[in-house]
């Protein structure tokens, strides 16, 4: 979870204290993923399949796009930064993900000002080489 810089929600205060939003949005992110698929000539690749799920909650901007893109990929890299202490002995190739989705709720008249939180969840994968 992380709060973006300026934001001020109470600690200890949590978002079912919010009652319902006003507004929710579905988060969908398409499939990304870089490198190398197939075995490679000179040597075997590995894929190591995971989940991510991301939270994060806010005043204002959970639903940007930059936003949902910036906590999904902390996400996978914090993910695929564990695969490699896991699998120490190998290489680490490229990384990826199938399509994600979640969803993303504000609340504009919330008595103490506006709040916001988003979440999102979906398959991952590593490729390292032996």
């Amino acid at each position: 979870m992380s709060i973006e810089q300026g934001d001020q929600i109470p600690e200890g205060e949590k978002d079912t204290d919010w009652g319902e939003p006003t507004e929710t949005h579905d988060l969908n992110l398409a499939e990304e993923g870089e490198g190398q698929t197939e075995k490679s000539a000179d040597s075997e690749l590995i894929k190591v399949d995971g989940t991510v799920s991301v939270t994060w909650r806010g005043t204002s901007g959970c639903c940007d796009q930059d936003r949902v893109n910036r906590e999904w990929s902390a996400g996978v890299a914090r993910w695929v930064e564990q695969q490699k202490a896991a699998h120490p002995t190998l290489t680490f190739v490229s990384r990826g993900w199938g399509a994600a989705s979640g969803e993303c709720r504000k609340w504009e008249d919330w008595p103490n000002g506006r709040r916001c939180n988003g979440s999102l969840s979906g398959p991952v994968y590593a490729y390292f080489r032996s």
